[in-house]
């Protein structure tokens, strides 16, 4: 008799990663240097991204499962920002700087620097991070946890307003498809449909409802998920349980 498998890709978050810290945040590449100070980064409940926002800029995130290291230290070579740092954050800079290193492989790799309040707070950072990733049965997750990925990737890709843009749930259920489509299906829904160019003025709140009120929306979700999503059922209807796009 076949056993049954209880296949569990969930890796417990540290607490201290879901309620998030407020960091500075540095990147370098060549040429260009960006600085993002006062940065709230967080890890979400399922492990899925590590996203951050702050005051006036755009809130962005990186897939953990992309992220194949959490390395300690990490000095910028551009001297002004070198002192800039030193200046903020005194002698112990380096030893409260987390360098996360993320790609699709091992060459091409992106790292994002953080600096933590104190030296503590930095190794717990650590060690949480790394507990967390390079989780390989994160990737065979099932089809309704997939969608809900997605769903999460929106809301947190919010502009300096903290709301999503047309043009992130066009790249969203676009798929392949071209972005006229999508505009086509939003317009017919009676939702934002134009793309704005710069700061986005019309935008879409994607939130969950309690299920009283996800029934009233479903027709429009499931409508998205038959023109967008894909042809299976089974997707759209769990993209109706799991999203409902509502004017703001």
């Amino acid at each position: 008799m076949t056993k049954k498998f209880d296949f569990n890709w969930r890796i417990p978050v540290p607490e201290a990663l879901t309620q998030g810290c407020v960091l500075d945040r540095w990147t370098e590449e060549k040429d260009n240097v960006d600085f993002e100070p006062q940065c709230l980064f967080r890890v979400d409940e399922y492990g899925f991204f590590i996203y951050w926002k702050s005051d006036g800029n755009d809130a962005d995130l990186l897939e953990l499962c992309q992220v194949n290291d959490i390395r300690a230290g990490g000095l910028p070579r551009d001297p002004k920002l070198l002192n800039q740092l030193q200046a903020r954050h005194g002698a112990d800079l380096e030893a409260k700087s987390l360098s996360i290193c993320s790609g699709t492989d091992m060459v091409n790799i992106n790292l994002q620097h953080v600096i933590l309040p104190d030296v503590e707070t930095a190794k717990t950072w650590q060690t949480g991070l790394r507990s967390i990733t390079n989780n390989n049965k994160i990737n065979n997750a099932c089809v309704r946890q997939n969608l809900e990925k997605h769903w999460m990737r929106l809301c947190f890709s919010v502009d300096q307003d903290g709301k999503i843009t047309v043009k992130n749930i066009a790249r969203t259920f676009a798929s392949g498809k071209t972005e006229k489509l999508v505009y086509q299906c939003l317009g017919e829904l009676g939702l934002p449909c134009e793309k704005v160019r710069g700061s986005c003025a019309d935008v879409l709140s994607v939130s969950r409802k309690r299920r009283t009120e996800k029934k009233r929306h479903s027709r429009s979700c499931v409508y998205i998920g038959c023109k967008l999503l894909s042809p299976c059922g089974v997707e759209q209807r769990m993209a109706a349980d799991h999203c409902c796009l509502t004017r703001m």
